[in-house]
């Protein structure tokens, strides 16, 4: 939630790369930036207002209840933003709150004037329940499968490992962290590499709008150089 300015600095330089070369970044708040307080701003915020992504947001601080009005980067924000014939909305960390929220998403994707819109792409910071290795992730499973009637294809996050949904022709992707959180789940992480267990990285997703939208989600754990953990133990039991 607060950075140091070298960081930013880092964020900065890296994004405007992508927007020199004309690549749009769009992103949403996880719990790792989000502020709970009314009014409070992220770093994301700024960056959105310097044209460096299009950060999207399901909750609108000026108004009570959602306003689903276009991003901008005077404003620093919105709910949704479009690329050529691509609708992207996003929805922030709400933790518990998502749940009774979903119908409303639903409602206020569903009134916006489409006209020119051939895919439709929701990003969501939040955890399938049951996917989540300790059972509470945020949303059960049927309500994000409900967001299926205004998303072609839903990028999820904040679970750190990978999973597709439904188990037969899948429009939700949760590629996991790129890197281990923590030491724990570095350890996790290299004795799943010896016995194939949970995976962790990105989709690389291919979109054919159209009358009838398609998508080909390729999963690439080979891109990522992570850093490695090592755990020491030393016998000091005869040590004076």
């Amino acid at each position: 939630k607060s950075i140091d300015p070298q960081t930013y600095a880092d964020a900065d330089v890296g994004l405007s790369k992508l927007a020199d070369a004309g690549i749009p970044v769009v992103a949403v708040e996880g719990n790792h930036e989000r502020w709970f307080r009314r009014g409070e701003r992220s770093w994301l915020w700024q960056l959105s207002r310097g044209r460096r992504l299009r950060l999207l947001q399901q909750a609108d601080p000026g108004y009570e209840g959602q306003t689903w009005r276009p991003w901008t980067a005077e404003r620093g924000y919105g709910a949704y933003t479009d690329i050529g014939p691509v609708r992207i909305f996003g929805v922030e960390y709400l933790g518990a709150r998502l749940g009774a929220q979903i119908p409303d998403v639903i409602k206020a994707a569903q009134q916006l004037p489409a006209h020119g819109v051939q895919f439709r792409i929701g990003v969501l910071h939040t955890g399938v329940n049951e996917e989540s290795p300790v059972g509470q992730g945020g949303i059960d499973a049927v309500q994000v499968l409900a967001l299926r009637e205004v998303a072609d294809y839903l990028a999820l996050g904040h679970i750190h490992y990978r999973y597709e949904l439904p188990s037969e022709e899948p429009f939700i992707f949760n590629p996991g962290a790129l890197e281990s959180h923590n030491i724990v789940e570095g350890i996790m992480d290299q004795r799943a590499a010896d016995d194939g267990g949970r995976e962790r990285g990105l989709y690389d997703v291919a979109a054919w709008v159209g009358p009838r939208p398609t998508i080909r989600a390729q999963f690439r754990d080979d891109v990522v150089v992570r850093r490695p953990f090592v755990r020491l133990a030393v016998d000091v039991s005869r040590s004076r």
